[in-house]
């Protein structure tokens, strides 16, 4: 087993530790991201003006030729201000610090 050492007085880690803290990062990464699809989704579910008003956008920007990409986004504001308005009501890091409005 490989073992690295940071620092002369540091303990070693090893490559089981590595892979596991790589592995809970990436669980970690994957379960805010559903959550904030989720969220989205369910806001956009119960706000069907909001709805209408992002699909059209999409179709304007967008077209239906294509998928959109992540620089489609500066072209979108009101897009962009729902996906913040999403992390602003329901946030999904657990421990978050409580804020109000």
């Amino acid at each position: 087993q490989r073992k690295a050492q940071c620092t002369e007085n540091a303990a070693y880690i090893d490559d089981d530790s590595v892979h596991m803290c790589v592995r809970d990062f990436f669980i970690a990464g994957t379960e805010t991201t559903a959550m904030s699809v989720y969220w989205f989704v369910l806001f956009m579910i119960n706000n069907l003006d909001v709805q209408e008003k992002l699909h059209n956008l999409l179709d304007k920007t967008v077209g239906k030729d294509r998928k959109p990409c992540i620089s489609d986004l500066t072209s979108m504001p009101y897009f962009e201000a729902a996906m913040l308005e999403t992390s602003r009501l329901r946030t999904v890091a657990t421990g978050g610090v409580p804020r109000s409005t």
